[in-house]
């Protein structure tokens, strides 16, 4: 909780609304969206709940959504709870109670710009906050750290395998990688330490002499995972 996005939208828009969970979803961001048929008191305590907890608050407009008693009582409450509020034009016109909010034009069932991402990104994960060990050199367990900045790059490929399609912008928050390659025996120390399994060319688990400062290689991802942790 604390960094969710909730999505809020009327059933006639179910369509475009799972289309666009699906890339949040893919973006990284935590969404909830009320996906029962059944309402009733019990489960408006639910919703209540959900948006209280939550960081961000979407709200996809089309007369049927402005019409709808439940999308505006969830408006009503993001208002007063004062969460950010990012509308989402699909069909019709803007919500006369968000007139003095700036919406993005989603119609013709487009999804939302690689710009929209990013606004939403910086409400949730408060990359606008910076702290100063996110901008420079730092080092940890003798590996020395360089910042990247947050930003946005194209990820994906159109004619690649089905999991790297379709070629899409991803934002990325601000993060350090090492400057350079972690070697044989600093992965050994993590070996070591961790009670992890050594890399899987090592004979006999053990590191090969004279190869102490070469990059480690024969990794997973999940060793790799491992490791940072």
């Amino acid at each position: 909780m604390g960094r969710q996005v909730f999505v809020s939208y009327s059933r006639k828009d179910e369509e475009y609304t799972l289309k666009l969970v699906h890339e949040l979803r893919k973006r990284g961001f935590e969404v909830w969206i009320d996906d029962r048929i059944d309402f009733g008191d019990r489960w408006w305590r639910t919703i209540v709940e959900k948006i209280e907890s939550c960081t961000a608050f979407v709200v996809v407009m089309t007369p049927d959504s402005e019409k709808s008693e439940w999308v505006e009582r969830e408006v009503h409450l993001a208002m007063r709870e004062g969460k950010p509020i990012f509308p989402l034009l699909l069909r019709g016109k803007g919500f006369a109670l968000l007139i003095d909010r700036q919406y993005v034009n989603v119609r013709d069932s487009r999804t939302p710009p690689a710009s929209f991402y990013g606004r939403l990104g910086r409400d949730v994960t408060g990359r606008d906050v910076e702290l100063e060990d996110l901008r420079r050199t730092i080092t940890v367990g003798g590996i020395e750290l360089v910042p990247i900045p947050s930003g946005e790059f194209t990820m994906g490929s159109d004619t690649g395998y089905d999991d790297e399609k379709p070629v899409h912008e991803l934002y990325v928050d601000a993060f350090h990688i090492g400057k350079y390659p972690i070697t044989n025996v600093q992965y050994k120390r993590f070996v070591e330490a961790a009670g992890h399994r050594a890399a899987r060319h090592w004979p006999d688990g053990a590191l090969p002499g004279g190869k102490e400062n070469h990059p480690a290689v024969n990794v997973s991802w999940h060793d790799c995972r491992a490791y940072c942790q």
